[in-house]
């Protein structure tokens, strides 16, 4: 192993990485499920995270931490639901370009 001067990353860009991830892969999903609820907080995280790392005063740190928190829960809770719709995405409801209207073993949202 070698050294490097490579920080540890903060919660602040721990919590935006989820937050970036699972958008990202909501958005990939809605390929295979086009129901999926998505709204795409990425930019407001980002925006927390920054406020974060650059607030003078930690009241102010502590305001930003809990909106990012929320901001976090709410995706999560977004993927959850994403992932129940999944799990029960019959050939009815997949897109025409699925092409799994013959059967459902043959859907691609019965793997993933």
């Amino acid at each position: 192993m070698v050294e490097t001067n490579i920080h540890e990353p903060s919660d602040s860009s721990l919590l935006f990485d989820c937050v970036e991830v699972l958008v990202r892969l909501m958005t990939d999903a809605r390929v295979l499920c086009p129901t999926i609820e998505l709204s795409d907080h990425s930019r407001r995280a980002k925006r927390r995270m920054l406020n974060i790392q650059y607030a003078k005063r930690k009241r102010s740190r502590t305001d930003w931490y809990k909106d990012l928190i929320k901001v976090t829960a709410k995706t999560v809770r977004m993927a959850e639901t994403a992932v129940e719709l999944l799990a029960t995405a019959t050939p009815a409801t997949c897109p025409p370009s699925c092409g799994c209207r013959q059967s459902r073993s043959s859907c691609g949202t019965t793997s993933r």
